[in-house]
């Protein structure tokens, strides 16, 4: 396992779990009667050593840690041509300082059903996990909760469920429907620049489609919220309704837009700190190519401080041995100096094994109402030494600041690992890790680890 992102460093599983999952155990011979396919079910169990220098990334370091965890989990992974479930249970049982725990319970559902003319899909998720063992989040649009950057000690629970439900999907008249609600709760944290937070979001949508013009017209209303709870308790309300139209130029180039309204809120210690209202829209084209796809779209969206407008150019190539995705762009506000914005995502397949690198600068709101550019810059590299050996290289870096008043903080994350098979389903992995936490109003802590996991993997059903 290399660091956090491998495979027995995933959030560590709770042994108080394992009584729900015996039960579970029985529940999946009704579901395997139901199925056209057996349902997969996964049993893992494995032991990590570990021993960390500086395990709070404190300035000037803190008492050195030997742990040894034992984790379990389970998993159960059943689909068929109309749908899918997964359901993955896991948790640990911690020794460390001559002291026995347990906890880190991580429980995720997936439900997905694909019929002729409707789509659903169900997920929900719950973990808890100690914050120095909790890599930051980065969201699918290149963003980082910055919380997830200054919290080096206590615990994290994070709690997430989301909704999505189509119909119509061949027919000429559908409908759409999407909501989401996240958290995110701290505790025994040193830094009080972490907090909680709370979002939902609910989304309807009727499109009214005409293939043989090649034509689409959508309308779409949207309404989000989010709670802080930080020093100011800041309260943020947002609500939107768009008209979408969607052409075919030709076979291979869609022309896209959009115009709406849109209302934003920001409240401070419940009162209202800043409001903007008025209109957002976005036009676009798409073109397919022969080796991929290209695109351009200038946008206009609209948060509690004003109006926020984007140029972006995209595209992606299909390459012999991999895939390159890229995306340029400029976001500006009215009389401010734009931001480079956008991403690169690329991946090679190699004789003896895999690259891959991504790197993303995005601009959002924070808490406090202010401009936060976050930079995240990723490389994978694995290595398949022979049948049995492989070598691992990961490394992150991640940034937030970028605007007036706001404080720089980059975090640095090294793993590299060596798994050998010992024999069927038994894996021995040893690795090293480096962490580095730099805030430009604190100064940097930096930490080094060394690991040594042996995991053992059971297939209980076919």
């Amino acid at each position: 396992m290399g660091g956090r992102g491998g495979g027995s460093r995933k959030l560590e599983r709770s042994l108080r779990l394992t009584v729900a999952a015996g039960a579970f155990v029985g529940m999946t011979a009704v579901l395997g009667q139901a199925q056209d396919v057996p349902p997969r079910l996964v049993f893992d169990l494995g032991s990590r050593l570990s021993i960390d220098d500086n395990p709070d990334l404190a300035i000037g370091g803190s008492a050195s840690r030997t742990s040894l965890d034992t984790t379990l989990g389970l998993r159960l992974n059943t689909a068929t041509r109309e749908q899918s479930l997964v359901f993955d249970l896991q948790g640990l049982a911690r020794l460390g300082s001559g002291e026995l725990s347990f906890g880190d319970p991580s429980l995720t559902l997936a439900y997905a059903r694909q019929a002729a003319n409707s789509s659903l899909s169900l997920n929900g998720t719950f973990q808890q996990s100690d914050v120095d063992l909790f890599e930051p989040l980065v969201n699918s649009d290149g963003t980082v909760i910055s919380t997830d950057i200054l919290a080096t000690t206590g615990n994290v629970t994070s709690t997430s469920a989301d909704i999505s439900f189509a119909t119509g999907l061949q027919a000429p008249l559908g409908f759409d429907l999407g909501a989401s609600v996240s958290a995110r709760d701290y505790s025994d944290t040193s830094d009080p620049a972490v907090y909680d937070s709370t979002s939902r979001g609910l989304t309807l949508g009727v499109r009214l489609r005409m293939p043989d013009r090649g034509r689409e017209v959508s309308l779409t209303a949207g309404s989000n919220a989010t709670d802080y709870q930080n020093a100011t308790n800041t309260q943020r309300e947002g609500r939107d309704l768009s008209l979408g139209f969607g052409q075919d130029l030709r076979p291979d180039l869609k022309l896209q837009a959009s115009l709406g309204q849109s209302t934003a809120t920001s409240r401070q210690d419940g009162s209202p700190d800043s409001t903007s209202t008025g209109l957002i829209g976005s036009l676009g084209l798409d073109a397919d190519l022969a080796n991929g796809t290209a695109g351009v779209a200038l946008a206009s969206n609209r948060d509690a401080i004003g109006t926020r407008q984007s140029l972006t150019f995209s595209r992606s190539l299909d390459l012999p041995t991999g895939t390159l995705e890229a995306a340029l762009g400029l976001s500006s506000r009215s009389g401010q100096e734009g931001q480079l914005v956008g991403n690169l995502a690329y991946s090679r397949r190699l004789p003896t094994g895999n690259l891959g690198f991504s790197l993303s600068r995005q601009v959002t709101l924070n808490a406090l109402d202010q401009d936060v550019a976050n930079t995240v810059l990723g490389l994978t590299y694995e290595h398949q030494i022979n049948d049995v050996s492989n070598l691992g290289l990961s490394v992150s870096v991640l940034q937030t600041g970028g605007g007036t008043g706001v404080a720089d903080v980059l975090r640095e994350t090294l793993s590299a690992s060596y798994s050998h098979d010992l024999a069927a389903d038994w894996q021995v992995t040893t690795g090293y890790q480096f962490r580095s936490l730099d805030q430009s109003a604190v100064g940097r802590a930096q930490s080094n680890s060394v690991f040594l996991t042996i995991s053992r993997k059971f297939t209980l059903r076919p």
